[in-house]
């Protein structure tokens, strides 16, 4: 089930009680378009949209803005960043 952020008011009749992945893709690019507030209000286990535990998280974006972070920040539980780069350090794992 894909759900829409583009109207203002998400509808009360959306089923989350079984989700066990949220995926939300472009994140910089929908907090660029004003979404922050939808997004908490989605995410915020008080509203009731979003099972409190057993939901995997993951949360991407093309760039790591300071309104990502704070997103990543509140939204996730020990997130864990990957970094892609064109010449990456490569060393020893312990």
């Amino acid at each position: 089930m894909e759900l829409s952020l583009n109207s203002r008011s998400l509808p009360q009749q959306i089923e989350l009680s079984a989700l066990s992945l949220l995926i939300i893709d472009e994140a910089d690019l929908i907090l660029s378009y004003g979404h922050s507030a939808d997004l908490q209000r989605l995410l915020d286990p008080a509203q009731g949209w979003i099972p409190k535990v057993g939901v995997q998280g993951v949360l991407m974006s093309a760039t790591m803005t300071n309104d990502v972070e704070s997103l990543k920040g509140w939204a996730l539980r020990s997130p864990v960043s990957l970094l892609s780069a064109r010449y990456a350090y490569c060393g020893t794992l312990h």
